[in-house]
């Protein structure tokens, strides 16, 4: 008789972030047993617990590690152990033991009765074989082990992407420097041109290229920071500085017009505004010059 295979259900790789779907097996339900069993073997109370079992597995949500970032990983571990431990794997577990227990006396007793086919002790422990590994599947110390290699598997993949990307962030940055000194040259010409006349013409000339060449500043800041915490493991990499710096930019570079930041600004705020965001440019090459690969 052939042995139970879980991975035929799902059950080999619980919780693993390329998990299939988890079904419930042929093996354990009632219909199955009840044609398995044959029309001769007396009343054993399987098929009701079998049938039970089966509504306790249809009440399992069946979660997998999901955590995008590296830093993310402790709050999925958390979240899948609370789970574990939940109402709804207890109940299937319970429904699981309870057939188990009684597939493994009946299949005994099935088989050493003479006027009972042979089949019918096969089947029960057939039951029995699916009942028991997964009832050993479902507990907490299994249960355990396959959340721990979910959680390496997981930072693997997210490791690997933030390896792949860790090189073009740094370019991006460069690229970036490259053309710091050129942006701020033409705003600042732009800006020695504003008077009393043409102000708001200036206005949209200085305010625009200065928000966008924040998004410019900000985009490789936050490939780089996202990178990191994924584990790309940059050297020369102030994380808390480029984190602060980050922070500081966004909150013209997130705006979704330059007009959400300067639209009533007069030449004075204008050239206050333009010292700013030449400081952080650089304080962002400071930043970025020295950053390598691991």
């Amino acid at each position: 008789m052939a042995k139970f295979d879980p991975k035929k259900y799902g059950y080999h790789n619980l919780m693993h972030p390329e998990a299939g779907a988890v079904s419930y097996p042929d093996e354990l339900k009632g219909d199955t047993w009840r044609k398995e069993k044959g029309k001769l073997c007396p009343e054993t109370g399987l098929g009701k617990l079998l049938d039970k079992c089966e509504v306790a597995f249809k009440g399992v949500t069946w979660e997998s590690f999901n955590a995008t970032t590296i830093d993310k990983l402790d709050a999925e571990t958390e979240r899948l152990l609370k789970w574990i431990k939940g109402p709804d794997i207890k109940k299937y577990s319970d429904a699981l033991k309870d057939v188990a227990v009684l597939a493994k006396a009946k299949a005994a007793e099935l088989k050493k009765a003479k006027l009972v086919p042979k089949a019918a002790g096969e089947a029960a422990q057939k039951v029995f074989d699916a009942a028991d590994w997964l009832t050993v599947t479902l507990n907490i110390n299994s249960m355990g082990g396959m959340l721990d290699e979910a959680r390496e598997a997981c930072k693997k993949v997210r490791l690997a992407a933030a390896l792949k990307t860790a090189g073009q962030n740094i370019t991006a940055a460069r690229d970036v420097r490259n053309k710091l000194a050129a942006e701020l040259k033409t705003i600042k010409a732009e800006l020695d041109k504003w008077n009393a006349s043409n102000g708001e013409a200036q206005l949209k000339l200085v305010g625009g290229p200065l928000r966008d060449l924040c998004r410019d500043m900000t985009q490789p800041l936050g490939n780089l920071l996202k990178a990191e915490i994924a584990g790309a493991g940059y050297q020369q990499f102030n994380q808390q500085a480029v984190t602060v710096l980050f922070k500081e930019m966004s909150v013209i570079s997130n705006t979704s017009s330059w007009t959400k930041s300067y639209a009533d600004f007069d030449k004075n705020q204008m050239e206050t505004e333009y010292e700013r965001v030449k400081q952080w440019g650089t304080r962002f090459s400071t930043l970025t010059s020295p950053v390598a690969m691991p």
